[in-house]
């Protein structure tokens, strides 16, 4: 008998990657021609990000930090803050570089892969909850949930925020396998939080409480200090599974402009207390849908709605709603690690998932059903719509001329020794006499490496690179008196070498990342044996109560 999850023409899931490009359409028709590109700095940044991380990758770096060819040729040390997760996937699109050079096409379809995915990943969820048709349409509904187009329309650029929503679906799936003691339930939690810290470390952060919460809600009083260390132990792992971008961030936040993250208009306070139109518009994208099924007729047996699930959904969308108002602001304050947060908007992105939960439940009703569809689609057109009003492309010879020099327009992604506007160093060789006299006579480069072969004819010289200064550098062989250091007026990469003849290979280690990749490694070892070597179940866990279920 023919399986019709396995049956490819009547798959939903077929239905939502058509559909999720077609809604994309208008990005790639207004961006991936070189002569319509647009003004958003998000998408330009991202639009580089993706074109240097991908080059670098399929040149053979596994892991690129620092971005070579940024800022016309002086280079970022972009990767060594910025999760990589959504820029692999990105990268897989690297076979339209000849026809998209810019990096703006394959931006636009790697965003537009994200709807599918977490429609894909809903769908698995919810099927183990609800009917085939009711789970389906969930999927649906998150795939599409109209404040995704924010990001995809009126903040254009979102490549990571919108793949960090694909892994929610699977850590609730986590938590609900752990209620009911399944094999490989921990470890499933561990490398989906471990991948949301990898794709998003902000929007992780605000997700956090969700599962928490979900956990505490509706598993059985005597299985919450079981779930609760469960639980513990799965967000350890995940996070020493994100080690590998954890450890070399916390080792370099301090060699670029890290004050910049929490000052001027990246302070959250400026939200809280200015409501913006980001803010109006999430309260509007999520809610609409949202009032619109409370808004049909109430049924008698609509009572059972409030079962302790959903509950829980109506407190966590409370407190997230909460906390993007004035009187959450002593919490803000209380709690210093959320300052980073930045933009207070940023737990829409949870409060997104959550109301989608919401309405799950009610689509068994067919007139509630017709409505969740009708209400989540005008919105998305509306969004759409506000998108490309807004995203009309102005001063288009500007925004070329920046992707075209890879120029890095974030302040917070410059190095702590350049000086302020962050405008790029006058044109210069890639390395020439800054003091005293000799020769180059030879200069080979690489994402991190560097080769010299200098000649000094005064008693000493300053040597500077075509690259901007970022400590970790070796220096081989190890000369005596030859250092490294930054250039006073731009924050180059500079040599001070006394008189004679040199041979020297300059080896860049990013600070961090060697001890980072082993707590990942390990954690990862540690990740797949409770995925494949489950402990066995004993007659406790045997008797123990089934996953929730509102179906």
């Amino acid at each position: 008998m023919q399986n019709k999850i396995l049956n490819f023409r009547h798959h939903f899931m077929v239905k939502i990657t058509a559909v999720s490009f077609l809604f994309m359409l208008p990005l790639w028709v207004f961006n991936i021609f070189p002569h319509l590109h647009s003004q958003n700095i998000d998408f330009i940044f991202n639009a580089i990000a993706l074109n240097q991380f991908s080059a670098q990758l399929w040149s053979g770096e596994l892991y690129p930090r620092w971005m070579v060819k940024a800022n016309n040729g002086f280079g970022s040390p972009i990767f060594a803050l910025y999760a990589p997760v959504s820029f692999y996937i990105g990268s897989l699109f690297a076979w339209l570089k000849p026809i998209d050079p810019l990096a703006t096409g394959r931006l636009g379809i790697a965003m537009a892969a994200s709807l599918p995915a977490s429609g894909w990943t809903m769908w698995l969820w919810l099927r183990q909850k609800f009917p085939a048709k009711q789970a389906q349409d969930g999927a649906w509904i998150y795939a599409f949930f109209p404040y995704k187009f924010i990001f995809l329309y009126v903040k254009v650029g979102g490549l990571a925020t919108v793949w960090a929503m694909v892994w929610s679906p699977l850590l609730l799936l986590a938590v609900d396998r752990m209620i009911a003691r399944r094999p490989g339930s921990m470890g499933l939690m561990a490398l989906c939080w471990g991948l949301m810290i990898l794709t998003h470390p902000f929007v992780a952060i605000c997700f956090m409480p969700v599962p928490l919460c979900y956990g505490l809600f509706v598993s059985p009083s005597a299985e919450r200090l079981r779930l609760l260390s469960q639980l513990f132990v799965a967000y350890l792992l995940g996070i020493g599974l994100a080690a590998i971008f954890l450890v070399p961030l916390m080792k370099n936040h301090d060699f670029i402009n890290s004050a910049v993250f929490v000052s001027g208009k990246f302070d959250y306070r400026n939200e809280l207390l200015h409501f913006s139109l980001s803010s109006l518009f999430g309260v509007l994208y999520i809610m609409l849908p949202v009032i619109g099924l409370f808004a049909v007729k109430w049924r008698e047996n609509d009572r059972q709605y409030w079962t302790r699930e959903n509950k829980c959904w109506l407190f966590l969308l409370a407190a997230t709603f909460f906390f993007v108002t004035p009187l959450s602001l002593p919490l803000w304050d209380l709690i210093p690690p959320m300052r980073y947060l930045q933009f207070p908007y940023r737990v829409y992105t949870s409060s997104l998932f959550i109301a989608c939960c919401m309405m799950v439940p009610m689509l068994s009703h067919p007139d509630k059903r017709e409505m969740a569809f009708r209400m989540v689609i005008n919105t998305s057109l509306c969004c759409l719509l506000l998108g490309i009003y807004f995203g009309q492309p102005f001063d288009l010879q500007k925004a070329t001329d920046v992707i075209n020099h890879q120029e890095i327009k974030f302040y917070e992604y410059h190095t702590k020794w350049e000086k302020p506007p962050y405008d790029l160093p006058p044109p210069m060789e890639m390395a020439a006499f800054a003091s005293g006299n000799g020769k180059i006579s030879g200069f080979k480069e690489s994402a991190r490496h560097l080769h010299l072969d200098i000649t000094v004819s005064s008693p000493a010289a300053d040597i500077a690179v075509h690259r901007f200064y970022f400590p970790s550098w070796e220096i081989t062989p190890n000369v005596p008196g030859v250092t490294i250091l930054p250039s006073v007026d731009h924050g180059l990469l500079t040599l001070h070498l006394p008189q004679g003849h040199y041979d020297l290979t300059l080896n860049q280690t990013i600070e961090g990342e060697r001890e980072g990749a082993w707590i990942s490694l390990l954690s990862l070892i540690m990740i797949a044996s409770f995925c494949l070597f489950p402990h066995r179940r004993s007659a406790v866990r045997k008797a123990a109560p089934p996953a929730p279920s509102l179906s």
